[in-house]
């Protein structure tokens, strides 16, 4: 029989998950200065407490913090919530821009072209 690491044994219990997100520490001054973006484009500013909370999996599930956390797809819940098809939809509407092409042409053309388009400012 293996042993496990006490830490793979607690972790195992834990009733969320994280999902790919990224921090930086703003300077701000203020509290909550703590930037957490994510992949599909939400963000929340958190404070140190906070972060550290979500990290170590210490969140309770009552608070507010955790449900906008579980709102925002930087946490899920296995077996309850499956933000997948949620993030899939977020991710595709925000990068639908690149298989529309180009919105705006722009011509420059010389100050020696002989055309007298109405249109043209040259």
């Amino acid at each position: 029989m293996w042993d496990l690491p006490v830490r793979l044994i607690a972790t195992d219990a834990k009733h969320y998950r994280l999902l790919p997100f990224r921090f930086m520490r703003m300077n701000t001054g203020h509290d909550r200065d703590i930037l957490l973006t994510s992949d599909t484009g939400e963000y929340m500013h958190v404070n140190d407490a906070q972060l550290r909370a979500l990290s170590y999996f210490d969140l309770q599930a009552s608070t507010p913090f955790y449900k906008d956390l579980l709102a925002r797809h930087f946490i899920y819940e296995p077996g309850r919530h499956d933000p997948f098809p949620e993030m899939a939809a977020q991710y595709r509407s925000r990068k639908d821009f690149l298989f529309q092409g180009p919105a705006l042409h722009l011509f420059v053309v010389t100050l020696r072209c002989n055309h007298t388009c109405q249109y043209c400012q040259v």
